[in-house]
């Protein structure tokens, strides 16, 4: 771990703290990768309960804690037939360039390796594309989804052999 945070388990407590970091991460995103309107139907997503939800079907959730114990940002992953799925990846602007996002990846690729995957697949926005792909990732697929008043959201598919 670094010694400017730690990396831990989620706790249900954790849950609103970790919706606030992803609405925040998600509404910091520079307007040049997608439309106001993408970017407010993204940061809709996110219901309180959500990563307890996630927790709680099987999915192991990360996150990254100061030493004042306040939460700067989180992972979330499943492993299935030695594929590993990165579901979210999210970090508090303020903690954002600092190690956490690369710590928390590490972290959750040791631990998808620890239970068997041999590979990581994950849906990478576009402004975390560059990210991925200094951490070894390659682009599989271009996707474009399409929010229910229909503003598209652009995506890459992206794997990475562990």
């Amino acid at each position: 771990m670094s010694p400017h945070f730690d990396i831990r388990a989620f706790r249900p407590e954790d849950d609103p703290v970790l919706c606030d970091i992803r609405r925040r991460a998600v509404l910091a995103v520079p307007p040049r990768f997608y439309s106001p309107v993408a970017l407010q139907n993204w940061a809709d997503e996110d219901r309180p309960g959500s990563h307890g939800a996630m927790a709680a079907r099987g999915v192991s959730v990360l996150v990254a804690e100061a030493p004042d114990m306040a939460l700067l940002g989180m992972a979330a992953f499943a492993v299935r037939d030695a594929t590993g799925t990165l579901f979210r990846l999210y970090i508090d602007p303020e903690a954002q360039r600092t190690g956490v996002g690369t710590a928390l990846l590490h972290r959750a690729e040791d631990d998808m390796s620890t239970q068997g995957a041999t590979r990581v697949t994950l849906e990478s926005s576009l402004v975390a594309l560059a990210f991925y792909e200094k951490h070894g990732y390659a682009v599989t697929a271009r996707t474009r989804l399409h929010y229910d008043d229909g503003t598209p959201f652009d995506v890459r598919e992206m794997e990475k052999t562990l």
